[in-house]
C-alpha cells in the first residue's frame, strides 16, 4: 500500500511548478512597450525581485497586455494593492497572474 502512496506522490511532483507571491502596491507603470509588454514596480519585493525593481508583463494578445495594463493602473490609482505571482526565485522578474485586491 505504501508503494502505491509514494508512486503517486512521485507522480504528480512531476507536475508541480514552484512559484513565489509578491503583495504590494504599485509605485511605477512603464507604458511606452504597449500593448506588447507592460512593465511596473511595486513598493514591496522578494530576493529576486526586491523592492522597486521593474516587473514584467507580456502575453501574445494584445487585448491582454491592456486588460493587464487598466488593472495595474486602477490598483495604483486607488491605492489598492496586487498580489503577483512569478516563477520561483526568477530574477527576470517575469509575472505569471496578477490579483487586484481590497487591502
Amino acid at each position: 500500500m505504501l508503494r502505491y502512496f509514494v508512486l503517486a506522490v512521485c507522480f504528480l511532483c512531476n507536475s508541480a511548478n514552484a512559484v513565489q507571491w509578491i503583495k504590494g502596491k504599485v509605485t511605477g507603470i512603464e507604458v511606452s512597450y504597449m500593448p506588447v509588454t507592460l512593465f511596473f514596480s511595486l513598493d514591496t519585493g522578494n530576493t529576486a525581485c526586491p523592492a522597486g525593481k521593474t516587473m514584467k508583463w507580456e502575453s501574445a494578445s494584445a487585448e491582454n497586455n491592456k486588460v493587464i495594463h487598466s488593472t495595474v493602473l486602477a490598483a495604483m490609482l486607488a491605492g489598492k494593492k496586487l498580489n503577483i505571482v512569478i516563477n520561483d526565485n526568477d530574477t527576470t522578474c517575469v509575472v505569471r497572474y496578477i490579483y487586484i485586491l481590497n487591502e
